[in-house]
């Protein structure tokens, strides 16, 4: 089994086998890739290598690439980019599954069939509203470009699957930024539709594109070439001086296979929309497409796209599904559509020359695995932390001076105990019992201690063991709440010290508080 050709690389886009070839390019089918398998078909319009050195061909493809791209309307086939390099000149293309307007009338004339009113309406009302849209651009400044198409025909009207006809091919349109300049005496475009002016080698305006519209509403009524067998020659002297073939005429002569009434609409209105756009005079022919439009709608109502798809199978569904195998037999699906781009590869976005590849500038941070390459959304702006930041310190500064003041009001309170404590009497020495008790409870007042204020993070005071260990303990927190400790119940005042006696100055002095005081009359 023979392999399939591997398909020929030129930037970001991978070029399949040609499918259509003019005397300036060649059309290939072609696909767009990018990262994580991203692809779309394209159409790459190619400029023959013989013609790379031509600097007024080369011009005249630049210059359709210009003029392609400022169009922006859904019945005008769009242009996407342009790739240059040394040997390369590639116009790139929307892909379009559809028949070329040539084909349709072709096959109606294989099976001796009309084209019914509402799809003819349809089309070319399709057709002239591309028309018009082309030569109503402008540029960014939204300055008039004056674009004029040049070569209207049927070859360059394309009917897509979906029953939306597209003007094609503006490879001699002119507009205002044009930089080519048409050489004296030659002719671009197909002689079989240009206007008189035009032949005479006069500017060419939207009025020529008209004339040449009118020509083919002629053809696609009467199912026919207005001058099929005509030599050229005499075609100039017709066209010159306005000798066009009648359409009722021609229909009646080719025994109508239509209904009566579509014979009556063609005898009665599309013959004068024939006649008008095709004037002799340019001045005398529709003033823009879109009048020349409203003419033709005010005939009857125009298909649905629908309807024109589904008649363009019926007509045509032969060449669609020789299309379809045409770019089905080109294996997209096993190609290199799903492998990553190195990061060296030519993307072109605009013309590149050759030369060094441009830099491109780092792209913003992308969250691991997320298939949408959207930058994170997760973290909250630097503003916002800072403030949650400062709103943190804040309570913390708050719980450290509530804890610092808790703390200096049981200083306090403990001091006025200490200060207050009465005089007591040294233990005899009969007792030792009642010398160990304040030892126990300032053990067990001690272990409390840590417990009751380890929540309140208040370091303990040092040197106040004593007047603690004397304290009532204190109180269990309800809650974890710390609770303060109450007032001791106030004591009455100090007794003066006894007379010293030989027996009482055993010891010679007695404690008031953690204050030795010397008993007098024993020293």
């Amino acid at each position: 089994m023979q392999s399939k050709k591997e398909p020929e690389i030129v930037g970001r886009y991978e070029l399949f086998d040609a499918i259509a070839r003019g005397g300036m390019a060649t059309i290939h089918l072609a696909r767009l890739t990018g990262e994580e398998g991203f692809s779309r078909i394209v159409a790459a319009k190619r400029l023959h290598a013989s013609l790379i050195e031509d600097g007024d061909f080369v011009q005249m493809f630049l210059d359709e690439a210009h003029i392609a791209a400022r169009i922006h309307h859904p019945n005008v086939v769009s242009a996407l980019d342009v790739v240059r390099s040394d040997r390369e000149l590639i116009l790139v293309q929307e892909y379009v599954r559809g028949v070329p307007l040539n084909t349709i009338l072709a096959k109606l004339r294989e099976h001796h069939a009309p084209m019914p009113l509402p799809i003819l309406l349809a089309i070319a009302g399709g057709t002239l509203a591309g028309l018009h849209g082309a030569h109503e651009t402008r540029d960014e400044t939204g300055r008039p470009l004056q674009v004029v198409h040049r070569d209207v025909s049927p070859q360059n009207v394309m009917v897509d699957a979906d029953g939306t006809p597209k003007l094609l091919d503006f490879g001699i349109a002119k507009a205002a930024t044009s930089a080519h300049v048409t050489r004296e005496g030659l002719f671009k475009g197909k002689v079989s539709y240009m206007p008189p002016e035009q032949l005479r080698g006069e500017v060419a305006t939207r009025q020529s594109d008209l004339y040449a519209m009118g020509i083919v509403l002629w053809e696609m009524a009467a199912g026919r070439r207005m001058f099929q067998g005509t030599a050229e020659a005499q075609l100039f002297g017709l066209v010159l001086k306005g000798e066009l073939p009648n359409l009722v005429e021609t229909l009646a002569s080719a025994n109508w296979q239509g209904s009566a009434a579509d014979l009556d609409a063609v005898a009665d209105g599309l013959a004068k929309v024939v006649r008008r756009a095709t004037a002799l005079k340019a001045e005398e022919r529709f003033e823009s497409a879109l009048q020349m439009q409203d003419a033709l709608y005010a005939l009857g109502r125009p298909a649905l796209p629908q309807d024109v798809a589904q008649w363009l199978v019926d007509v045509a569904g032969t060449y669609l599904e020789q299309q379809d195998q045409v770019v089905a037999s080109q294996d997209f699906a096993t190609t290199s559509s799903w492998r990553r781009r190195p990061p060296e590869s030519n993307a072109s976005g605009v013309m590149a020359r050759s030369g060094p590849a441009p830099t491109r500038s780092a792209a913003p941070p992308v969250v691991a695995g997320d298939p949408s390459g959207y930058e994170a959304l997760d973290a909250p702006p630097k503003e916002r932390s800072n403030r949650a930041l400062l709103l943190v310190l804040g309570l913390l500064g708050a719980l450290l001076l509530l804890s610092g003041a808790i703390i200096a009001v049981m200083w306090s309170r403990s001091t006025a105990t200490v200060a207050s404590a009465p005089a007591v009497a040294p233990p005899s020495a009969s007792s030792p019992s009642s010398v160990r008790a304040p030892e126990v409870a300032l053990a067990s007042s001690a272990a409390a201690l840590p417990s009751a204020l380890a929540n309140d993070g208040a370091p303990m005071p040092s040197g106040h063991t004593a007047a603690l260990g004397r304290a009532a303990p204190l109180p269990p927190r309800p809650g974890g709440r710390f609770v303060p400790p109450t007032a001791p119940a106030p004591r009455p005042a100090a007794s003066v010290a006894p007379a010293a006696t030989a027996s009482n100055c055993d010891p010679p002095y007695y404690f008031e508080g953690t204050k030795k005081i010397f008993k007098p009359g024993c020293l």
